[in-house]
């Protein structure tokens, strides 16, 4: 039913596989039409890193806090809540880098790139002078040198369009 209901409206060129919210565990995918289990090597293209129904999200008092975080938009620039200073500082504390204590969150690819040329405007408008931290600089430093390597492989194929990252 899933297939064909979506069918009519969407282009469904994706795996027949549905995703069984209650069944799946852990690493292990179930697809609800078949019943067979796989191991998830794929993990939504990461976006599932800790697996599916994670112990921790059956209490009653985490299940509660993600219906709160749910309501609203947690990640919001303009607006602050809780629950995005609980993300903030838990960021902070298990996954950032010291040198860089500063986050800008976005939700996805095309909305990234446009914040981040905004804020790179911003920046340069308001005469921020600070160098760039060394991890930004070395990285940068490995993209072009990256890029000169594929630019010779390429050679007349090359379409130079002035970016420093093309997508």
């Amino acid at each position: 039913m899933v297939l064909s209901t979506l069918e009519q409206h969407i282009l469904v060129d994706g795996f027949k596989l549905i995703f069984d919210v209650d069944k799946s565990s852990g690493s292990y995918f179930v697809d609800a039409s078949s019943g067979r289990e796989f191991i998830d090597l794929y993990g939504f293209y990461a976006s599932q890193p800790i697996g599916y129904n994670h112990p921790h999200f059956n209490r009653a008092e985490v299940q509660a806090d993600l219906l709160r975080a749910a309501k609203v938009k947690v990640a919001n620039a303009d607006v602050y809540t809780p629950q995005f200073a609980t993300f903030v500082e838990t960021f902070a504390r298990v996954i950032a880098l010291p040198e860089l204590p500063r986050y800008f969150f976005i939700d996805g690819g095309a909305l990234a790139v446009e914040n981040a040329l905004k804020a790179a405007m911003d920046w340069k408008m308001f005469g921020a002078d600070a160098p760039l931290p060394e991890i930004a600089v070395q990285a940068l430093e490995r993209h072009r040198v990256e890029e000169s390597r594929r630019r010779l492989a390429a050679g007349d194929m090359w379409g130079d369009c002035g970016l420093v990252f093309t997508t």
